[in-house]
């Protein structure tokens, strides 16, 4: 081994250790950022679970002497974070999407009703109001059954 060769091996041996360095580094920060965005949606997904056992107990206490006046139910986590990770694997997302619907149409039917109530004159009110109230009721019905159902197969990891 001659002079040059000595030189060129020392040129050669730091540039490599350089690049396994910089390849380390990236796969690593490759790899947290997965795991970050894992973690995130996990967290969405554990959010939307809990929102959802706490519709159960709204749904619950609606249905306990059908109650409906002032009730409302949460939708805080679905329109505060990311609900696209509902479309995973094994998740149950044209049920919860139908909940949601259901409990955006009771909500809108509450407040509705609010404003029918503090009109001091409303043609056929008390007959709108009866109307209202029956829609409500239906459509507690079907968003208890539907988070039951939904509940039991919904599991976030």
């Amino acid at each position: 081994m001659d002079d040059a060769d000595l030189k060129l091996l020392a040129v050669i041996i730091p540039a490599s250790a350089s690049i396994v360095a910089v390849t380390l580094t990236h796969a690593y920060k490759v790899l947290s950022e997965l795991n970050d965005k894992r973690r995130s949606r996990n967290m969405y997904l554990v959010s939307i679970r809990h929102e959802l056992l706490l519709n159960r107990r709204i749904s619950k206490a609606i249905n306990d002497e059908t109650r409906t006046m002032g009730f409302k139910f949460t939708v805080s986590a679905w329109t505060l974070g990311d609900t696209s990770v509902i479309y995973r694997h094994k998740i149950p997302y044209e049920e919860i999407l139908q909940i949601y619907s259901d409990i955006h149409m009771f909500n809108l039917l509450n407040e509705r009703r609010s404003i029918i109530t503090d009109q001091p004159v409303y043609v056929n009110k008390t007959t709108r109001l009866a109307i209202e109230h029956a829609e409500m009721i239906e459509l507690n019905e079907e968003i208890g059954t539907n988070i039951d159902r939904v509940l039991s197969a919904f599991r976030p990891r």
